[in-house]
């Protein structure tokens, strides 16, 4: 019985071509991906508003996508000032690119930016755009509350002192000057009387005497 010897050089040839093939393959695939990471873009978008909507958030909108890939969303980072806040998907909208999210923040003014993540293989991520959030208006000052003044009661007013009835005015009674007593009625003169004739004649005989002897009153008066 003859045996007939397998060459040796089939198999090494065989194991050469699949790993040329896979090197072929693999380099391929390569330069496949590199072209299509040469040929991948940015996503574009941007911040339509941006406002407080309570006193400690802010309300976030706009819209972001991929340009490669217009049919997936995406993801949008925002940040405060540096500080990565919050992350969302836009997806919103007519067309599925739109976004909307609300972020913490302070009453202080600060700078919002939204940053959009690529759908591609090789995650491009750029930065869209920024805006700045105003700062709150103070609060006015309260006004200062009155401090009620207690109420003091009203004096009441006295009543007047009843009013004495002032007395009349005193006359005094007229001295009345006594009257002079009633003078007597005039007595009647009596008669002359009528001397006899005699005794005129004896009257009359002492007048050269008179003449002669002065009057005793008269001496005395003129004394």
């Amino acid at each position: 019985m003859t045996t007939t010897a397998i060459p040796t050089r089939i198999p090494h040839l065989a194991l050469r071509g699949v790993a040329i093939a896979t090197i072929v393959g693999i380099a391929s695939g390569a330069l496949a991906t590199s072209a299509s990471a040469a040929t991948e873009r940015y996503p574009m978008g941007s911040i339509h508003t941006l406002g407080r909507n309570t006193a400690t958030t802010a309300l976030v909108t706009g819209r972001a996508a991929d340009p490669d890939r217009p049919t997936l969303p995406v993801l949008v980072e925002v940040t405060v000032s540096g500080q990565h806040v919050a992350t969302t998907s836009a997806k919103n909208g007519a067309d599925g690119h739109d976004f909307a999210v609300s972020v913490p923040v302070d009453g202080q003014t600060r700078q919002v930016c939204i940053t959009a993540i690529g759908r591609g293989p090789s995650k491009l991520r750029r930065q869209l755009d920024c805006n700045y959030l105003l700062a709150l208006a103070p609060k006015p000052a309260p006004a200062p509350t009155p401090t009620p003044t207690p109420l003091r009661p009203r004096p009441r007013p006295r009543p007047p002192p009843p009013r004495r009835p002032s007395p009349p005015p005193s006359r005094r009674p007229r001295r009345r000057r006594p009257s002079p007593p009633p003078s007597p009625p005039p007595q009647p003169s009596p008669p002359p009387s009528r001397s006899p004739p005699r005794a005129r004649a004896r009257a009359k005989v002492p007048s050269h005497r008179s003449r002669s002897t002065p009057d005793p009153t008269r001496v005395s008066a003129t004394t």
